[in-house]
């Protein structure tokens, strides 16, 4: 990003190729791009990953470019078949830590989904929207060594329980962490 004058002071990491960071100039350059959020390079390597080009019009390519907009944190795609509403589709929207888009903000996303160069011919009509809580709907199958050793239901559900306690706002339930939490029973074996 743009910087002070003179206020890179040490290259950390190194870099093939450059052997000197410095930033002399009394006025910043302009034109560049804002950082890359987390969200969009995870997304970016894992479509180069699996060799794929993002294809326009996928859940995932309305999630990739809603997260490309800087105060776009989290989306969650609703398809035109789960709302019900033919030729419209939903994107609920977070902001950073989970906080709300305002209406402008809202007003921006929907807008650019639905211009002529996003939505040629008016595929789909896209409605952004605030999320609100998001409900997790999995089952886990947890298997134990012997029939003795299974766990009350009491005491799945205070496990349960204080996991999701235990999530802050900004964070993401993990299936993986939560998984880990259960086979931390004793014999449960997978």
């Amino acid at each position: 990003g743009n910087v002070t004058p003179n206020s890179i002071t040490e290259h950390i990491d190194y870099i093939p190729e450059i052997d000197v960071v410095y930033n002399p100039d009394a006025i910043p350059y302009f034109g560049g791009r804002d950082r890359e959020r987390l969200a969009t390079v995870r997304e970016r390597l894992r479509q180069i990953q699996i060799g794929a080009t993002s294809q326009e019009w996928t859940p995932d390519w309305y999630v990739l470019v809603a997260l490309s907009f800087t105060y776009v944190e989290k989306v969650v795609f609703k398809s035109s078949k789960s709302l019900g509403i033919p030729g419209v589709v939903k994107l609920l929207l977070l902001g950073p830590d989970g906080s709300a888009l305002s209406p402008a903000q809202l007003t921006e996303v929907s807008e650019h989904f639905n211009s002529e160069a996003m939505n040629p011919g008016g595929a789909a009509h896209v409605i952004a929207e605030n999320a609100g809580a998001i409900p997790i709907n999995k089952v886990f199958s947890l298997y134990f060594a012997s029939a003795d050793s299974i766990p009350t239901s009491e005491a799945l559900q205070t496990l349960v329980d204080t996991f999701f306690a235990e999530l802050k706002d900004q964070q993401s339930f993990i299936v993986n962490s939560f998984k880990s939490l259960l086979l931390q029973f004793p014999d449960a074996v997978s």
